[in-house]
């Protein structure tokens, strides 16, 4: 087995990574809706915009999958998560081990 300690700096950074895409996306986003009242845009930009976040969801995503091969549990009880958060999911009913 992999180094745990290793694996979830891995997964903490990928989840930082996608946090900053998130808050990146949010932005041009938001500026694509302020020159969409000015009417300086049109459907192809924003085919772009959306295809750029699309893509950058299957990035994380994909990245998501190759972690999980190597240690699944960061899955299904993100690192991220305190444990008390952990919990609070579990006893709000998110089971993924019964999906």
């Amino acid at each position: 087995m992999a180094n745990s300690s290793s694996d979830r700096y891995k997964q903490e950074k990928l989840y930082e990574s996608w946090m900053n895409n998130q808050q990146e996306e949010l932005k041009e986003l938001q500026n694509f809706i302020i020159r969409a009242r000015n009417s300086s845009t049109n459907d192809v930009e924003l085919h772009e915009l959306l295809q750029k976040i699309m893509g950058n969801f299957q990035g994380y995503v994909n990245g998501r999958n190759r972690l999980a091969r190597v240690d699944v549990s960061p899955f299904y009880a993100p690192t991220w998560c305190t444990p008390l958060e952990n919990s609070v999911l579990w006893i709000g009913g998110c089971r993924p081990s019964r999906s």
